[in-house]
């Protein structure tokens, strides 16, 4: 058995009219069998706009893709590191054109699982 239910990750599910009444459902019926990680790149206070059914469900995190700094200098997160961008080399470029600028596919770098 685990110990820790099973991560459910559902992007731009928004998109489907019943999204809200779907979610609130598999939360209630479901808290402890399974864990729900949602995501999208729809402004969420067009869905508050109208009540908001799921409240005390869930939490918002802004997620935004990594600067070009911060790609040069990915393996040391460190304050220092906060200044003017640097000139990007070739490789670099290549794996940015490759993963793309949010953190988890660029830190992971693997073709085989979707972006």
């Amino acid at each position: 058995m685990r110990e820790t239910p099973p991560l459910c990750i559902l992007d731009e599910i928004h998109k489907y009219g019943q999204w809200k009444t779907f979610l609130k459902g598999c939360h209630d019926s479901y808290p402890e069998a399974v864990r729900l990680l949602v995501t999208g790149s729809a402004r969420l206070d067009v869905f508050k706009a109208g009540g908001d059914s799921l409240m005390g469900r869930y939490f918002t995190c802004r997620m935004h893709p990594l600067s070009v700094s911060e790609l040069l200098h990915a393996e040391l997160p460190d304050d220092s590191l906060i200044r003017n961008p640097l000139p990007l080399d070739e490789e670099r470029f290549q794996i940015l054109l490759k993963f793309g600028g949010f953190p988890e596919p660029f830190l992971r770098q693997n073709e085989h699982e979707p972006n």
